[in-house]
């Protein structure tokens, strides 16, 4: 007699909900979403660092400009990625 092994028996389960092929991808998409995050707000500092160091007008105010256009980028990233694991998490 053989045995089976589903992947609900491998992988937990979320808040009661039976994991399932979208939700791994999911997650996946919003961990790599958080790592970009993680990556953009080092470039962005480094940007700054940079601007702070030259202490001149022009690096400060792109430095700047850019750093609110990415932090823009990066905040509606991670609202979308929360708002997709919320939907697979509650099924929705």
């Amino acid at each position: 007699m053989t045995s089976t092994t589903t992947v609900a028996d491998v992988h937990p389960t979320i808040i009661g909900v039976q994991p399932s092929a979208s939700m791994d991808v999911t997650f996946g998409m919003a961990v790599f979403v958080l790592c970009g995050t993680a990556a953009m707000y080092v470039f962005v500092a480094f940007g700054m660092a940079v601007s702070i160091l030259r202490s001149t007008v022009v690096y400060a105010f792109v430095a700047v400009t850019f750093g609110f256009a990415v932090f823009r980028f990066v905040f509606m990233s991670d609202v979308l990625a929360t708002v997709a694991v919320a939907m697979t998490v509650f099924d929705v």
